[in-house]
């Protein structure tokens, strides 16, 4: 088993404006229903991940290939 679990520790949003083709790191307040979608979408992102990575892990110790 895994023992080490992957977590998010930040994320930052870029946007990109019509009139400029160089990203821009936003700088807004995310209003909170918007975090909170967010966040749930990280850890899910982070289930995801470590769901991955268990399931490697299991298919080294029984010997059989990650792919």
């Amino acid at each position: 088993m895994n023992r080490y679990r992957k977590s998010i520790v930040s994320t930052k949003i870029f946007v990109e404006w019509n009139d400029n083709p160089k990203m821009e790191l936003l700088m807004n307040d995310m209003p909170n229903e918007l975090a909170e979608l967010w966040d749930e979408w990280l850890s899910d992102i982070e289930n995801e991940e470590n769901a991955k990575n268990e399931r490697t892990h299991k298919e080294v110790n029984n010997g059989t290939d990650a792919m």
